[in-house]
């Protein structure tokens, strides 16, 4: 570096290299992912748990179709559903094929992962339902 002094390269060019290392370690909170429930759900029930974040992504994996995955504000613990399905804070996504269901939100502050059983018998929730914050 032409023009400074041999003393402030020596400190500079340190501190520049961990600036660079670290931003490439720097993951936004986005990228954070939390399993928030797994195990049987019984018919019309849902579940809502884990902590409260801003929610970009929100995905369900279960052994049946007809559930659905949402962002939810009510906290933590089982729901009755009922028949005609449970509403929620942010849309909801539900599965029709491949017991699979997933949304993408802007991250509106501060939801919990919810999932619901709208079949008419229980259902396993697999351990990769989760959301990403």
């Amino acid at each position: 570096m032409p023009g400074i002094s041999a003393g402030v390269r020596k400190l500079f060019l340190p501190l520049l290299a961990a600036l660079v290392a670290s931003a490439g370690f720097a993951a936004p909170s986005y990228a954070v992912v939390e399993n928030w429930f797994f195990g049987k759900l019984n018919n019309n029930t849902g579940n809502e748990g884990g902590p409260r974040h801003s929610i970009y992504y929100i995905e369900g994996k279960t052994n049946h179709n007809n559930f659905c995955v949402a962002g939810d504000t009510r906290g933590p613990g089982f729901y009755y559903v009922g028949s005609s399905g449970l509403l929620t804070a942010l849309p909801q996504a539900c599965s029709s094929s491949g017991g699979f269901a997933s949304i993408s939100y802007s991250a509106s502050c501060c939801q919990y992962g919810f999932i619901q059983n709208r079949n008419a018998f229980s259902i396993s929730v697999y351990s990769q339902t989760h959301y990403s914050w």
